[in-house]
C-alpha cells in the first residue's frame, strides 16, 4: 500500500473512531429539567463595542429582565436597557467591559453575561441560572447559529452544528478543564472574582474554565443552546473566524487543535 493510501486509511479509521466516541457519549435527547424562575437579583451584562445592524436588533432587552449594556460612550439605544459607558484599556476589550460592569454590581447579584450576537430568551436565562443556584461556579451555553444566509454563514453554521467541532461534541470528549464558550455565561462568585484578572488573555472563557477546574469548582453546561443569528456572512469572514479559533485552540487546547484539519467534517454526531 502506497503512503497516500495508508495516510487516507489512517485518517478514515481515526475519524470513524472519533465519530463513534461522540455518538456514544452524546445523549440522544436533551435532559429535561424544571427551569428555575428568574431570580429578582438577575442582571444580564452585554459587552458591546461596534455592533452590527443585526446585533443592534439582538440587543433589545427582555421585558422584566434588568439588562446592563457596557459600551463606549455614544454606543447605545434606548431599547437596550441600562447603559454603563466603558473605554477599557485592556488588550481584551470584552473582559475590560465586563470588569467595569462587575465592579458596579453588588455581591448578591446573579450575573449572566451575553455577547451582542446572542438572542436572549427566558428559557436560555433560566437554563444558565439553574446550575448556578445548585452550586455551580460557572454555567456555559452551547452556541447555535441561526438565521443563516450566504455561503459563509452556512459553512460556519454547519461547522458548529453538524461536525465534530460542535460545542456539545467537543464538551462530551474534553478531558481536564471543561469546554466553555463565552457567548453566554452565568457567573458564580468565584468566576466573578477571576474574570477581571484575565484582561490580557485572548481566550478568557477557556482560561476561566481552567482556573476554576484547578480549584475544584464545578462548571456546568446549560441544557438550552444560545441562539446566535448570523444573517449574511461572507466566506472570507467565516474563514477569519475559523483562523482565529485555530489560534485560540493551539494556545489553550493544543491536544484538540490538530483534530480540526485531521477530522474536518468527519463527524455528523451533533444532535439537538
Amino acid at each position: 500500500m502506497s503512503w497516500p493510501w495508508a495516510l487516507l486509511f489512517a485518517w478514515l479509521v481515526t475519524a470513524c473512531g472519533f465519530t463513534l466516541a461522540v455518538t456514544l457519549r452524546l445523549p440522544r435527547k436533551r435532559r429535561t429539567f424544571p427551569l428555575a424562575p428568574l431570580p429578582p437579583a438577575l442582571v444580564v451584562v452585554r459587552p458591546v463595542d461596534a455592533p452590527t445592524a443585526l446585533e443592534r436588533a439582538t440587543l433589545a432587552a427582555l421585558p422584566g429582565v434588568r439588562q446592563l449594556v457596557v459600551s463606549p460612550p455614544g454606543v447605545h439605544q434606548a431599547d437596550w436597557g441600562e447603559h454603563l459607558p466603558s473605554q477599557p484599556g485592556t488588550s481584551n476589550r470584552k473582559v475590560g467591559h465586563l470588569a467595569a460592569a462587575l465592579a458596579t454590581l453588588p455581591p448578591s447579584a446573579v450575573v449572566v453575561t451575553a455577547d451582542a450576537d446572542v438572542r436572549l430568551t427566558s428559557e436560555l436565562l433560566s437554563a444558565l441560572v439553574t446550575p448556578l443556584l445548585e452550586g455551580a461556579a460557572l454555567c456555559t451555553a452551547a452556541p447555535r447559529p441561526e438565521a443563516l444566509a450566504g455561503l459563509g454563514a452556512w459553512a460556519f453554521g454547519g461547522l458548529l452544528n453538524h461536525t465534530h467541532l460542535s460545542f456539545r461534541a467537543s464538551a462530551a470528549l474534553t478531558a481536564g478543564a471543561p469546554a466553555v464558550r463565552g457567548e453566554a455565561l452565568a457567573l458564580g462568585p468565584g468566576a466573578r472574582a477571576l474574570l477581571p484578572t484575565l484582561g490580557t488573555c485572548a481566550a478568557e472563557d477557556l482560561e476561566l474554565a481552567r482556573l476554576l477546574h484547578a480549584r475544584g469548582a464545578r462548571v456546568a453546561l446549560a441544557e438550552v443552546d444560545a441562539p446566535a443569528p448570523r444573517g449574511r456572512q461572507p466566506l472570507r469572514q467565516a474563514l477569519r473566524r475559523l483562523t482565529r479559533w485555530m489560534v485560540v485552540l493551539q494556545a489553550h487546547r493544543p491536544a484538540l487543535a490538530w483534530t480540526v484539519p485531521a477530522l474536518f467534517c468527519a463527524s455528523l454526531a451533533a444532535r439537538s
